[in-house]
């Protein structure tokens, strides 16, 4: 199988944009090409050349961003203000973005569009539009990962939200995943191997973290956990310091050693806690914590999104789902037992590793592309943290 990753080599704070390329090559012939994987004179030519001159293909894989972005201003500041890059001329985006949507629009290609990095709950009719238009096949989280509008109780208590309300119909990605369930590859964000962790719990210092954004329902979490005095929580103080500094227009994102003490600090976070705690935000989708603190080796404590338990999570044996009407006293009677703690910590760690982890995914997007190609694909989904095919006959069946 040849597959023709087209993309940009940036490192973001997400690091699943870099792994995408990298599970690819786990099981196919894989090239790449865009800016900070070929030359600036490569990219002037444009991708129709390259593809004539390294193809054929059998799929051409990019990611939403690339495949949907319509404002070249808005793309290019976003790789200015939050990655760093691995080439020089950041002009070259321009002509970059309008050739490669270009050559999506051509017919008969196989094309593949990883929709990890869309806000999928606030995401526009016209944004769909153009997504269901530049892909055959869409690698995200789809049906059984996400809840229609009127299920998500927290949605609108989020400011951010309630602002994208006045400006789009929100929820309109549940919609989307059913209607086109027969095209989506079902998966979503993994983790490296080098983002496994395997100090004990005993030997970690800091009793409970809540890492990421404070969202509504984090904040909560976090200003309950601070009621008690003795717990040791870890500190996202370093979170506030590089917004301060984003904004004063210094660019602590795009900066290498800035970026590097970022995602350091975050990793020490996870790894340093006994106990981290998220959720799916408002939204309730999976987000990458949810298999990042596993396989860190620390316990997951979660509200639940939409599919955790599909995931492969079971509560008591692989994670523990919080409570959020006792919180302190949830995490200290955890505390109490860490024995008991370290048996569900290895074993949400040991999900990670056997469904979420880049070799997994490579199997899993593997299975799928060769069904693709032989005519048999038509949809996928998760029973009980496996990942499951669908045959022509069975779509009809798992769509109800």
């Amino acid at each position: 199988m040849r597959l023709l990753f087209v993309g940009l080599n940036a490192e973001y704070i997400n690091p699943t944009s870099l792994l995408i390329p990298r599970m690819l090559m786990l099981f196919a012939d894989t090239v790449c090409f865009g800016p900070g994987y070929v030359s600036e004179d490569e990219l002037e030519v444009g991708i129709e050349s390259f593809v004539g001159k390294h193809g054929p293909f059998d799929f051409v894989v990019t990611t939403s961003q690339l495949a949907l972005s319509s404002n070249a201003d808005i793309f290019i500041n976003f790789y200015k203000r939050y990655t760093v890059r691995r080439w020089d001329n950041y002009e070259t985006l321009r002509p970059f973005l309008g050739d490669v949507q270009a050559f999506l629009a051509i017919q008969g290609l196989r094309r593949i569009v990883f929709a990890m990095d869309l806000d999928t709950h606030g995401v526009s009719a016209d944004l769909l539009l153009r997504l269901d238009q530049s892909a055959d096949y869409i690698c995200a989280w789809g049906k059984g990962f996400c809840r229609p509008s009127s299920e998500l109780s927290n949605l609108l208590l989020e400011p951010a939200y309630t602002k994208k309300a006045q400006q789009v119909s929100l929820g309109l990605w549940y919609d989307f995943c059913n209607v086109h369930f027969t095209r989506f590859i079902n998966v979503g964000h993994f983790v490296g191997l080098d983002e496994f962790c395997f100090s004990p719990i005993t030997y970690r210092p800091l009793a409970v973290c809540v890492p990421g954004v404070l969202y509504r329902s984090r904040r909560q979490t976090l200003d309950k956990l601070r009621e008690h005095r003795r717990l040791r929580i870890g500190s996202t103080r370093y979170q506030l310091f590089f917004s301060i500094l984003d904004k004063l227009y210094m660019s602590p994102y795009s900066h290498p050693l800035l970026h590097l003490i970022y995602r350091r600090l975050f990793i020490n976070l996870l790894s340093s806690s006994k106990i981290s705690m998220t959720d799916g935000a408002a939204y309730d989708m999976m987000i990458r914590k949810f298999v990042e603190i596993p396989a860190y080796g620390s316990l997951l404590l979660a509200r639940p999104c939409a599919g955790f338990e599909r995931l492969g999570f079971r509560d008591g044996e692989s994670a523990v789902i919080l409570n959020e009407s006792d919180t302190i006293h949830q995490v200290t009677r955890l505390l109490s037992d860490q024995e008991r703690m370290q048996t569900i910590a290895r074993k949400g760690q040991s999900v990670v590793w056997n469904n979420h982890s880049i070799h997994a995914r490579a199997s899993q997007v593997s299975s799928s592309l060769t069904k693709i190609i032989n005519g048999s694909f038509a949809g996928s989904l998760w029973v009980d943290g496996e990942f499951q095919l669908l045959d022509n006959h069975e779509s009809a069946a798992a769509k109800s």
